[in-house]
């Protein structure tokens, strides 16, 4: 449930250089295994679980010299599964500097642009206006109209509500058809405090091409942005690579602060919702 997480907490966003240099301790999250790219280990998914392990080691030597080195995640596609548990480990368990960058599929040992810049000490609190990086497009997800269409259909559902058993499933049925351009909200998942939503089939978003055009969409979307009050956060899947490198950097150059979250191939874009729907 790492989406209601994240949304029923403040989101943490930065992109600002670094006040002190760390050596970065680079690691390749693929596929099939972690890969160490001072020495060339791999480390795969059983071996991670089993104690001493390379990839262990390597923490304990950072943990060791914090104060100058940090673990650097480098992320290929199809790594969502290990990228998320070395993240966890380094920064969650272990509370050591992770920095993370996605790099496109592996054609030589060497990263393709890896930003370590990413400094903990600099984050600033904004909420985020959120898009999907898919099928290397990006749509523009607009959790909060989504979530206030959400209030308003619960709140007529209060108004002329009817006691009797099947409440939940006349809930479920009022709150049916909830959608904007891009994506369908799941009614049944509300019943939880929880958005869940699907892609709507047929629909594109905007690939990098189409960026360049003064009237991209994307760009447009950006505009309607506060870059003092606002973040831009991006959901990325693997295939999209490319989109949100170009994504992210139109964003940086009009000044908004960007993070992102790498998503599974087949996870679902779910939200937890603040308050709920409190009525229900």
């Amino acid at each position: 449930m790492r989406w209601l997480a994240y949304l029923t907490a403040i989101i943490v966003f930065g992109t600002v250089a670094t006040a002190v240099e760390k050596i970065p301790c680079v690691v390749e999250c693929t596929a099939n295994a972690l890969i160490l790219r001072a020495t060339g280990e791999r480390v795969t998914w059983e071996q991670l679980h089993q104690p001493g392990n390379r990839f262990e080691k390597l923490l304990d030597e950072i943990q060791t010299n914090q104060t100058v080195q940090c673990l650097a995640l480098l992320v290929r596609p199809g790594s969502a599964k290990l990228f998320h548990h070395a993240r966890l480990i380094g920064s969650g368990f272990r509370k050591l500097d992770v920095r993370c960058d996605v790099d496109e599929t592996i054609v030589t040992s060497k990263s393709n642009g890896l930003r370590i810049e990413y400094d903990e000490s600099r984050f600033v609190y904004k909420p985020p206006a959120i898009f999907e990086c898919r099928s290397n497009q990006v749509f523009f997800v607009d959790k909060e109209g989504l979530q206030i269409q959400a209030f308003h259909r619960n709140s007529i559902f209060l108004h002329g509500k009817l006691q009797g058993s099947d409440n939940h499933e006349k809930f479920i049925r009022a709150m049916e058809g909830i959608s904007n351009e891009y994506y369908t909200l799941l009614p049944e998942y509300l019943t939880v405090s929880i958005i869940v939503l699907a892609p709507k089939s047929g629909v594109n978003g905007e690939n990098p091409e189409q960026f360049k055009k003064s009237d991209s969409r994307y760009r447009q979307e950006l505009q309607k942005l506060q870059q003092k009050k606002q973040a831009v956060l991006f959901l990325v899947r693997d295939d999209s690579f490319p989109a949100f490198r170009h994504a992210r950097s139109i964003a940086e150059e009009n000044q908004f602060e960007t993070s992102w979250e790498l998503l599974g191939v087949d996870e679902t874009l779910k939200f937890g919702i603040y308050g709920g729907c409190p009525g229900y």
